[in-house]
């Protein structure tokens, strides 16, 4: 916080003048972020030109700025203001917190008691923050607009510690405001989005219960579990006046909200599952594999350990125990001992030890679940808050005169901040993209190695230097989804567990996902006791954390960046080129850990040479190249890599398809997809950068028709 002087991006009003305001680095300022998206338009912001330009209206895209708020702001001009807003994102946090145990009551009783169900609207959750705030006296809280909130205040009052103070909401009307809506979406997003898959647990479990105790033979379960999700599908689909969609649901919650607390009781009310310890004469497969999970979730020795040097391990002490010999590090593979350290191995070898001891004593006994957990998944009648400090939206007239800019705005009007970052929606014109991007233009430098490179879902990358045509200097680089959190997060975690009161006082805190009054009457006891202690805890760590936690990913990304460098003398950005899919992925998918599949490409483009590629095909043809000619493909366009099945289930149905494996049809090579992907993308990178056309077979279908 080195800087003097005002922010010096020159940002002048309506009327020519100089707009004076703080801001530590011009590259973040909102004036400057405003300019840069009018002159992305072309004409110096002239809306008039570039609607002619583009042939009709302007195609605007939203994105985030996102960075530090020492950063955004200059605490020279501004000098209380990061704590200000530290005590704002604690006032508002504690508030949003008691407010949504509140409501969640309120929502109990009243279904309790046979009452009509509150609206999901802004008023509801604005009555339940002024109930458990005050505004001038420190003493008083409301008003209460309803009489029923009133009521079951009056209970919540007996349930919160007396020494605990009401939080003033004094200088927090918008904030509030800008609260409610969001509380609003998320209330309705809990029912609308879940809706379907909770009405086939409780069918289903409604049937196991009910159903099959009383048939003479007992069906498979699958079919049981298949049975219920016909019949929510016909009920979800014929349902009247209309049938049932998540937008209909959306909003209309108050018609299914009954329905959806109706459920949530029966599942909880159903026996939980038992754990019991079975005598056996030898640990599982699973056992084996947990052992060794713990060298980096309980043991924390290991940031992370691939897949094959996994299996290689497991192999280890699977052999090791079986055959009562002892765990021998020299049978493991040279390349597989360097990517461990010096206790894992030694941990391994204790394991196997007082394992086989166990075995001759006859007192092995490994946790066996022998009643599944089945349909006993709670969840939330409203959404709860965490402890963590929530962000704040507060409006950018705090920081900037926005009606100076006389409606050539191009930030939203709200910031939100948590006290330590700052995020602010900005919109732009919408980049127009090649549908197919080519490399016909591009010039390889000498002695440059190539690489064909695969975002995915499965992996956050997988590369290779290796084609067909292309077989000098072999070397593949996978990051797959798991490494990255697992590394990245490492530091994080066990600084989290240094903490141990902390942790034990939340793990003895009730659940908050039931149904049942008097249950959730124990859990807001337990909670508010210890939340004055764990909001402060994580106001205190969450900088560190924050902080910690990116440089720790930037030292990751670095190492990534290594690996595509064969050795010492591939340093010159230019001397490694990346032929990169131009696929575009959600960050997170359905079934998958969320990973930064776009920032990562964004990365490689600062250190190493990228070339996008089109990936069209890439995954769906051999790259052994089996309809190298034209001719070939021709004669049959339409034949593909086929996927693989896993085995059959024991009622004959076929089991569920393998995404990550591929098999040709005509050499019966079985791939990987990813790793087939990245040899063809390789393999149309050359084609294009030499023969100046596409292969035909890496066409679209219609177009080679």
């Amino acid at each position: 916080m080195s800087s003097q002087r005002v922010c010096d991006c020159n940002a002048v009003d309506g009327n020519g003048n100089v707009i004076p305001h703080p801001v530590n680095d011009p590259s973040w300022c909102l004036y400057y972020q405003c300019e840069f998206a009018a002159a992305a338009q072309g004409g110096g912001g002239d809306a008039d030109n570039f609607e002619q330009q583009q042939g009709g209206a302007i195609a605007e895209e939203i994105y985030t700025v996102k960075t530090g708020l020492n950063r955004f702001i200059n605490r020279t001009l501004l000098p209380n203001f990061a704590e200000i807003m530290n005590d704002v994102t604690f006032r508002l946090t504690t508030i949003r917190f008691e407010a949504m145990k509140l409501a969640y009551l309120h929502v109990i009783r009243l279904y309790d008691i046979g009452m009509a169900l509150p609206s999901l609207t802004e008023t509801f959750f604005l009555n339940c923050y002024y109930a458990v705030s005050t505004a001038y006296n420190p003493h008083i809280t409301g008003p209460f607009n309803d009489s029923n909130i009133r009521d079951t205040f009056d209970i919540y009052c007996g349930l919160r510690p007396q020494a605990l103070v009401w939080t003033s909401r004094s200088g927090l009307g918008n904030s509030l405001n800008y609260a409610a809506v969001e509380e609003v979406t998320t209330a309705k997003l809990n029912i609308s989005i879940n809706l379907q898959n909770r009405m086939i647990r409780y069918v289903n479990a409604r049937l196991h219960q009910d159903i099959v105790p009383t048939m003479a033979a007992q069906p498979n379960t699958r079919i049981i579990t298949r049975c219920a999700t016909l019949i929510v599908i016909a009920v979800w689909e014929t349902i009247a006046p209309r049938p049932l969609t998540q937008d209909y649901v959306s909003q209309n919650p108050e018609l299914f909200w009954p329905m959806h607390i109706m459920m949530l009781r029966y599942i909880e009310n159903l026996p939980a599952a038992q754990l019991v310890q079975e005598h056996s004469p030898g640990p599982s497969n699973r056992w084996y594999t947990s052992e060794v999970e713990k060298l980096i979730t309980e043991y924390n020795i290991e940031d992370y350990i691939p897949a094959k040097p996994k299996a290689v391990l497991v192999k280890e002490l699977k052999r090791a125990i079986r055959t009562q010999t002892g765990f021998q590090a020299h049978n493991i593979p040279q390349h597989v001992r360097n990517r461990l350290q010096t206790e894992s191995i030694t941990r391994m070898e204790r394991v196997a030890e007082e394992t086989i001891q166990t075995i001759q004593q006859g007192n092995f006994h490994q946790v066996a679940v022998v009643q599944p957990r089945g349909f006993r998944r709670q969840y939330s009648v409203l959404p709860q808050h965490d402890y963590t400090i929530k962000y704040v939206q507060v409006d950018g007239d705090v920081l900037f005169n926005i009606g100076g800019l006389d409606g050539q705005r191009y930030f939203d009007e709200r910031i939100s901040t948590d006290g330590f970052s700052v995020s602010v929606q900005c919109k732009r014109p919408r980049l127009q993209r090649a549908a197919n991007p080519t490399s016909f233009a591009f010039n390889i430098p000498n002695n440059a190695i190539v690489f064909g490179a695969d975002p995915g879902i499965n992996s956050l990358v997988t590369a290779t230097n290796w084609s067909t045509r292309i077989r000098d200097r072999f070397k593949s680089v996978r990051i797959s989804r798991n490494e990255f959190p697992q590394q990245s997060l490492r530091i994080p975690r066990i600084m989290a567990k240094t903490i141990s009161p902390v942790r034990q006082y939340e793990q003895h805190i009730l659940i908050h996902r039931t149904a049942d009054f008097d249950t959730y009457c124990d859990h807001i006891r337990n909670a508010l006791i210890v939340q004055p202690l764990l909001l402060e805890y994580h106001q205190m760590i969450q900088r560190t954390l924050k902080f910690t936690t990116y440089r720790w990913s930037q030292q990751i990304f670095a190492t990534y960046i290594r690996r595509f460098k064969l050795h010492n003398r591939f340093r010159q950005r230019q001397q490694v080129v990346i032929a990169y899919g131009s696929a575009h992925f959600y960050h997170a998918m359905r079934g998958n850990r969320s990973v930064p599949v776009e920032k990562f490409k964004r990365i490689v483009r600062k250190y190493l040479t990228v070339v996008p590629t089109s990936e069209i095909r890439t995954s769906k043809e051999c790259s052994h190249l089996c309809r190298i000619n034209d001719q070939d493909f021709l004669n049959n366009p339409w034949q593909d890599l086929r996927s693989i099945h896993s085995e059959a289930h024991p009622d004959g149905t076929r089991g569920g398809t393998l995404y990550k494996i591929k098999i040709c049809t005509i050499d019966n090579t079985i791939w990987d997809r990813d790793v087939n992907a990245a040899r063809n993308i390789l393999y149309v990178f050359y084609s294009e950068n030499t023969n100046q056309q596409r292969p035909i077979n890496f066409n679209p279908r219609r177009a080679a028709a």
